[in-house]
């Protein structure tokens, strides 16, 4: 990155990092990565994989106690600073860490949220540094990922930048004790930067701090993905979706109100008015299927549901294509920190028609790459689509690739990047600094050759039956599924090829107190059996009633020893505890205080390791 940078071990905190789960989530971050490997910097990613927790209210806190505790110890361990660097999500080959974050369902406080991913990101970046060394740390949006990464970098020395992408800082802001944390962020030694102009300039008004206190780094587009592409073929499509019979409308991203799908569906039916051959594509997915259904409805309503495609997502590399075949790219956001699918547009040389959201800081408002509209209207925006429809020859793909590019290519992003983590180094450290390296200098530990059997413990049956679906083929090859009985709302079988055992104690205890209360038979051999045992299965049924809670418990022990004997290998190599909720550590500890090691992450840290292809043993 120059001879201006001085660290050169970068630790990225980002709960938004792409995983096998949610690939397209934090992309962003991961083009920001993917270029700071490109320009020789040691990068390793600390991302984050809620834990919920679940069960009686009473419970919780017993429970979360024992699960951060046995985790915060599993991502510190020596095995475990061995990360997968997996070939996809993410950035090939970059390592990983996924840190489980115990944390209970609904809202939470800016401290609450913080001291949760606080735990084992301390615990694990410790390490990690004794071992190998961290330069900096730079993460992405402040709260909670920010302030848990200042925790850590305070207690290494070492400098911390923190980039805000996040929509929902504007809320998060509101809260005057999250504004004095983040406050926190601008000192020496610490820098936060905005991904544009106009949220760095709200950050420093909620924060009350100087102007140019905030920096500015944009997002990086990746000018490799998203090409204008020459060819004729490229060229032709152009040609077709400017001149074709039907110009396509095109918007790519989530379809939610905070997105302006609304206000795109009521323009569109506007516009089309006047240019009745208009189409409009919606390339995404809305928050729930309601929500779908009642945008579907909305265009029926308008009078052109037969005009609307509504797609569902597609791989990003799918997106080019897509925007190569559509006339105008149309941003309805009433509020964007950046406006990512913007500046891809205008890299594959698409305009883009935007309300003023911010997104005008990318198209410009000189005309050159689109229009912006009066409003976040639907008629101000409908009037943009239009004048900008008017004028589609104007618009040369070069130059809306060249008006991209200057902001948020690879090498404009690099250097800014670069500057920031200078001034940060040099305001913390000083001339005479020695950055956290490990002792002996070692270089980063290569993963084992293989593992040991994963003996995965999701007891939530439909946290199961939701999750481990998703996860990439051969994942769960060689696991064994540890997981509750059918239910009402969760009566699916364990899914083709996969061994799953059904873990119910107190369905055992059930089945128990039933058999021993059960009437004997009337023959006289059974009224002579009867007799001889009715003492024995009386003092069974009274021990068992008067400690339930033990016979369960113990049931349960015995369950999970039998799955953990299934998973040894035949050898006697000892498998390892994938927990997937903060309960299932708890299940556990009776294998964990017997020497099974627990996983440092949960699912998607298994993905991770799968997808690494790990060599096998010879």
């Amino acid at each position: 990155m120059g001879d201006a940078v001085n660290p050169s071990r970068v630790l990225v905190v980002a709960r938004w990092y792409p995983s096998h789960d949610d690939p397209g989530r934090g992309s962003f971050v991961a083009d920001h990565v993917r270029a700071l490997v490109r320009a020789g910097l040691g990068v390793t990613v600390a991302s984050f994989e809620p834990a919920m927790l679940r069960g009686e209210p009473a419970d919780r806190p017993a429970v979360g106690r024992v699960a951060t505790e046995r985790w915060r110890t599993a991502v510190a361990r020596p095995d475990a600073l061995n990360l997968a660097g997996p070939e996809a999500p993410g950035v090939p080959g970059v390592r990983v860490a996924r840190l489980p974050v115990v944390l209970e369902p609904g809202e939470r406080a800016t401290d609450v949220e913080v001291d949760a991913h606080a735990d084992p990101l301390v615990a694990f970046g410790l390490a990690l540094a004794a071992r190998e060394g961290i330069d900096l740390v730079h993460a992405h949006t402040a709260v909670p990922d920010g302030l848990a990464a200042a925790r850590l970098a305070d207690r290494l020395g070492v400098p911390l930048v923190v980039t805000e992408h996040a929509s929902l800082v504007r809320e998060q802001l509101e809260d005057p004790a999250t504004v004095e944390s983040v406050r926190t962020l601008v000192r020496p030694g610490r820098r936060l930067v905005a991904v544009s102009e106009h949220l760095a300039r709200l950050l420093e008004e909620r924060l009350d701090v100087p102007t140019g206190s905030v920096g500015v780094v944009p997002n990086l587009v990746p000018e490799d993905l998203f090409v204008a592409d020459g060819t004729a073929n490229a060229d032709a499509e152009r040609a077709t979706a400017r001149t074709g019979d039907h110009p396509v409308l095109l918007w790519v991203g989530a379809r939610k109100a905070t997105k302006g799908t609304d206000t795109l569906i009521r323009a569109f039916a506007i516009a089309r008015r006047e240019r009745p051959d208009l189409r409009l594509r919606l390339v995404g997915h809305a928050p729930t299927d309601d929500e779908e259904a009642r945008l579907v409805a909305l265009a029926g309503s308008m009078g052109v549901a037969a005009a609307v495609a509504f797609d569902p997502p597609v791989p990003r590399a799918a997106v080019a294509p897509a925007m190569r075949r559509a006339a105008l790219f149309v941003h309805p956001s009433p509020f964007e920190t950046f406006g990512m699918v913007a500046a891809e547009a205008l890299l594959v040389g698409l305009p883009v028609v935007a309300t003023p959201s911010g997104v005008e800081a990318i198209v410009g408002t000189d005309g050159a790459c689109g229009e912006i509209a009066a409003s976040c209207d639907a008629e101000d925006l409908a009037a943009a689509i239009l004048r900008a429809l008017g004028r589609l020859d104007s618009f040369e793909p070069a130059a809306l690739r060249s008006r991209a590019l200057e902001r948020s290519g690879e090498g404009a992003v690099v250097t800014a990047t670069a500057a920031v983590y200078a001034a940060a180094a040099d305001e913390l450290t000083g001339p005479a600094a020695q950055p956290s390296r490990g002792a002996d200098g070692a270089a980063p530990a290569t993963m084992p050759a293989r593992e040991a059997r994963p003996l995965v413990i999701c007891l939530n049956r439909t946290v199961a039956l939701r999750s481990l679906p998703r996860l990439p083929a051969g994942t769960l090859a060689r696991a064994i599924v540890v997981t509750g009985p059918p239910t009402r709302q969760a009566p699916d079988p364990a899914p083709a090829g996969q061994r799953w055992i059904e873990h119910d104690p107190a369905g055992a205890y059930r089945v128990r107190m039933a058999e021993l209360t059960t009437a004997a038979g009337t023959g006289t051999m059974d009224r002579l059996r009867a007799l001889r045992t009715s003492g024995a299965r009386h003092r069974e049924r009274e021990a068992m009633a008067g400690d339930r809670e033990g016979w369960i418990a113990a049931a349960g022990a015995r369950s999970l020893e039998a799955a953990r004997a299934e998973a040894a290998g035949p050898d006697g190599e000892q498998p390892f505890v994938v927990a997937v909720e903060a309960a299932d550590v708890a299940a556990a500890l009776h294998l964990l205080d017997a020497g099974v090691p627990l996983a440092p992450g949960s699912l998607r840290w298994l993905a991770d390791r799968a997808s690494a292809r790990l060599p096998e043993r010879s």
